[in-house]
This record gives structure tokens, C-alpha cells and sequence, in this order.
């Protein structure tokens, strides 16, 4: 323990943390902690390393997006045929698709808002103060 408290290492945090993230966004928080993620968001802004936590949860998410648009958006584009039959089918694919993968991150994006809520002071501090 240092003079100021229990050892802090950004880096392993933010490991541990965006590997966390990363499980809830496949699906898989059911075993992960809340109070725990919370913890390491909190530190991060805490011991000042605000600005790591946000670069790298936008990473993240970015990440996420492009793996979804090109898992599950791209292959549902319409083929272009002049089957009005074939045309109509397509597009409700692809709407289904873009539909489905809007759901998914915007429930990834209110569990991570429940756990990163430290993180929004802090760049609104930023940006404000």
C-alpha cells in the first residue's frame, strides 16, 4: 500500500475493464460485477487516467459497431435484383438487421453508462471547467 492509499496500475485497470466490456457487449456479463467495473471506472477518473478510460471505451465501441455493421449489416444489403418480390424480401432483411444491431447497442450502451457514470463528470469537467 502506498501513502495515498492502495497501488493503482491504469493499465491493468483499464485490462481488466475493457475486457469486461467487451464480454457485456457479446453477451456474456452474467458472471461479471458490477460493483467491480463501476470500481474500475471510478479509479481510473479518480487517479486522473479520465482521459485513457474515454479514449479507450471509445475504442471499444467504435470497434464493436464496425464488427456488428460487418457481421450482420453488410451480408442482409440488398443483391440489387428487379425482383419486386426479391427486392421486398431484401429490404425487410436488411431493415430487420439494422434494427436488431441498433437494439443491441443501445442495451450495450445503458449497461455501460451504469457502470462508466464517473466518467461523464469527468468530461464534463473537462469540457466545462
Amino acid at each position: 500500500m502506498s501513502q495515498h492509499g492502495p497501488e493503482f496500475s491504469p493499465d491493468k485497470t483499464w485490462t481488466e475493464l475493457s475486457k469486461n466490456i467487451r464480454e457485456i457487449q457479446n453477451h456474456n456479463a452474467s458472471n461479471l460485477s458490477f460493483e467491480e467495473n463501476h470500481r474500475f471506472a471510478y479509479n481510473m477518473v479518480l487517479y486522473k487516467h479520465g482521459d485513457m478510460l474515454y479514449k479507450g471505451v471509445k475504442s471499444l465501441v467504435t470497434e464493436n459497431l464496425d464488427t456488428l455493421a460487418r457481421d450482420r449489416i453488410l451480408p442482409a444489403f440488398p443483391t440489387g435484383t428487379t425482383d419486386v418480390s426479391m427486392q421486398n424480401n431484401e429490404e425487410e432483411v436488411l431493415l430487420k438487421a439494422l434494427t436488431d444491431v441498433w437494439d443491441d447497442h443501445r442495451s450495450n450502451m445503458v449497461r455501460l453508462g451504469q457502470i462508466l457514470r464517473y466518467m461523464v463528470s469527468f468530461i464534463s469537467w473537462m469540457l466545462y471547467d
